[in-house]
């Protein structure tokens, strides 16, 4: 067929020592096919032998994650080394050191299990990965605002879920409660009574605004 006949023909290495990656395996039958029998039996058909060390490598979803992937086949499994690489907070700020804005790394680092929403049993709807979230910082560079924007909360709740969306609007209500930080610096008596309620309060939303605040100086 094409695929196969476009792997033998232009695409697959004829000399030693090489690293060959597919993408989403595990999406595609045609090129699971060829890629079973190239780590399987070292060939393919009979136009194609893999040269001396030649390595696989691919990528893939999981088939729980709903993005059109399917299972493994055992006698693939049990020839390869697979890695489950999760998401977390910490290498998504690493990662975007310098380029989020500071209510999404302020969120982030109180919650970091914001950074995938994704419920494998529930009916697929949009959430928060770490994709949408960066899409999400692109808008608010941009001067998309969560709680000012006229259709705010459909637009979060379209991009990075509800519960990623709902936060990140709490946190900036909060923000906009406390008034502005550098006036408040600027006469620390004067605004006493808000500092010390401040102090008291416990809300996961107004802690982040204040660091987002103090980051914003």
């Amino acid at each position: 067929n094409k695929v196969y006949e476009r792997l033998v023909i232009g695409s697959l290495p004829r000399t030693p020592y090489n690293l060959v990656s597919f993408e989403e395996i595990a999406k595609n039958p045609d090129i699971y096919r060829i890629a079973a029998q190239l780590v399987n039996e070292g060939r393919l058909g009979f136009d194609y032998t893999v040269p001396e060390h030649t390595y696989w490598m691919a990528t893939s979803n999981r088939a729980t994650d709903r993005a059109g992937s399917f299972e493994l086949h055992t006698d693939l499994i049990n020839r390869i080394v697979i890695l489950e690489v999760e998401p977390t907070a910490k290498g998504f700020c690493e990662h975007h050191d310098g380029q989020l804005v500071p209510e999404i790394e302020a969120l982030l680092k109180h919650f970091p299990e914001l950074i995938s929403t994704f419920v494998t049993s529930a009916k697929p709807v949009p959430f928060a990965s770490p994709r949408s979230i960066w899409r999400l910082n692109q808008l608010m560079v941009n001067g998309f605002n969560p709680i000012k924007f006229k259709f705010a909360k459909q637009l979060l709740m379209g991009c990075v879920g509800e519960k990623f969306g709902a936060e990140l609007r709490a946190m900036c209500r909060a923000i906009h409660k406390m008034h502005d930080i550098d006036e408040i610096l600027s006469d620390l008596d004067a605004y006493k009574d808000r500092v010390k309620q401040a102090k008291k309060d416990t809300e996961a939303a107004t802690k982040c605004g204040l660091i987002v605040m103090l980051a914003k100086r």
